[in-house]
């Protein structure tokens, strides 16, 4: 009993400081609050359920109406007061094609319009696109895969503006059994971000233009309880576009992930110490702190499951004068059915944007940050899914003249596919 006990409290303490290993510069709240699932069981009950078949080739449509939302405050922080409704169409296609029974190809493309009823400027075309290739082998699991996902997304908590958003990403990644519980892995990744700048509202956002890089790579041990321990290293960097405000940086640290899935409990973790340093001419000062992302979820005798979890990021400033701010967000998340198909999920979180930290430390603008919401979704029949959600962002700063708040009230239809496979 004091042995798990010793477990647990050490797992809450890794949870109260992991992250986003991808440095986020906005993390959706809610969006940790539930336990996801691996890759390979995403492509494999992507091709179960497909609903058309070409030979080996399984396709299933996606068409649907998403984030159909009212918006209180388009531009909280900025008069005048300016509350929207916006809506997203899409209409896509997901393809999936065995090659034997261990490797897997798949391509998507998901275009998206935009619409906005006063806000005309944001209304346009948007879309998803991805191709890739996944192996699952007796002792080897590797993937390739690029996609190219063009949003609107709020650029962080700072701004709390709706803003489009275009980011490339190339992944490769492999894991290799050695030996009986031994194995090898390694991930690198690049990721290129570029900002639509909102004149009108007097937001200038090409200073978050960039291109990120991160790699790591160790080994794995495995326990008989299914628990999975893998120290490395972990590298990263970032190179800025323009030089207005280039933060470019890169460093490296030591690396820890875990990974347990039980049928009432889980864990995922992922953690780096990272010391990054600012590349010649650029403004960064030295960061040198835990990042990545933590959850762990169990689920008691009865139907409510809950999920604890955290992340931790560097996020880079936008109007404040600081480079960046050291960013942490925990919080708890809880799921149920409520019966003729509903399924409820509610999260609290909380964390801060620490913008002193890039500033010597010892003062500076805080902004604490308090997220809570309901999502609740039914399937209606067959393919044929709702769901609808409440959304409240509070945020108190310590200079009052940038505390804000947002709320969002909105609903998704779709046909097929709620969402891509990678």
């Amino acid at each position: 009993m004091r042995s798990r006990s010793l477990l647990l409290t050490l797992i809450l303490a890794l949870v109260s400081v992991a992250a986003s290993a991808q440095f986020a510069q906005y993390t959706t709240p809610g969006s940790l609050a539930t336990r996801g699932i691996t890759l390979k069981e995403r492509l494999e009950n992507g091709m179960r359920d497909a609903r058309w078949r070409l030979g080996g080739l399984r396709l299933e449509p996606q068409l649907g109406l998403r984030d159909v939302s009212y918006v209180d405050n388009v531009n909280p922080g900025r008069s005048p007061k300016v509350s929207d409704v916006t809506a997203t169409g899409v209409a896509g296609l997901i393809g999936y094609m065995p090659a034997g029974r261990k490797t897997i190809f798949s391509a998507y493309a998901a275009p998206e319009y935009t619409w906005w009823d006063k806000l005309a400027d944001r209304r346009g075309w948007r879309g998803r696109y991805g191709l890739g290739g996944f192996g699952f082998f007796n002792h080897l699991s590797l993937e390739v895969r690029a996609t190219d996902v063009k949003q609107d997304q709020y650029p962080s908590f700072e701004v709390l503006t709706p803003a489009t958003v275009d980011q490339q990403t190339g992944r490769a990644s492999f894991e290799l059994e050695v030996g009986a519980a031994i194995s090898l892995f390694a991930s690198v990744e690049e990721q290129r971000f570029n900002y639509q700048s909102l004149p009108q509202q007097g937001l200038e956002l090409s200073g978050l233009d960039r291109t990120q890089r991160i790699a790591f790579g160790g080994v794995r041990y495995s326990l008989r309880n299914g628990l999975k321990v893998g120290v490395g290293v972990e590298t990263a960097s970032s190179s800025f576009k323009h030089s207005l405000r280039d933060r470019s940086n890169s460093g490296s640290g030591p690396l820890l992930d875990m990974q347990l899935q039980g049928g009432r409990t889980f864990l995922n973790l992922h953690v780096a110490y990272l010391t990054l340093k600012a590349r010649q001419g650029a403004d960064f000062p030295r960061y040198r702190n835990l990042t990545g992302r933590a959850q762990v979820g169990w689920k008691p005798h009865g139907a409510v499951s809950y999920t604890l979890y955290s992340s931790r990021d560097v996020v880079y400033g936008i109007e404040t004068q600081a480079p960046y701010a050291d960013s942490w967000l925990s919080g708890i998340g809880a799921e149920a059915p409520l019966g003729w198909r509903f399924d409820a999920r509610l999260f609290v979180e909380a964390g801060s944007l620490d913008f002193g930290s890039s500033q010597g430390g010892g003062g500076g603008r805080r902004d604490n940050i308090l997220n809570y919401g309901l999502n609740l979704t039914t399937k209606l029949r067959g393919s044929l899914s709702f769901g609808i959600h409440v959304i409240h962002t509070t945020i108190h700063s310590n200079d009052s003249g940038f505390n804000r708040s947002l709320t969002s009230i909105g609903s998704t239809l779709t046909i097929g596919s709620q969402g891509t496979p990678f």
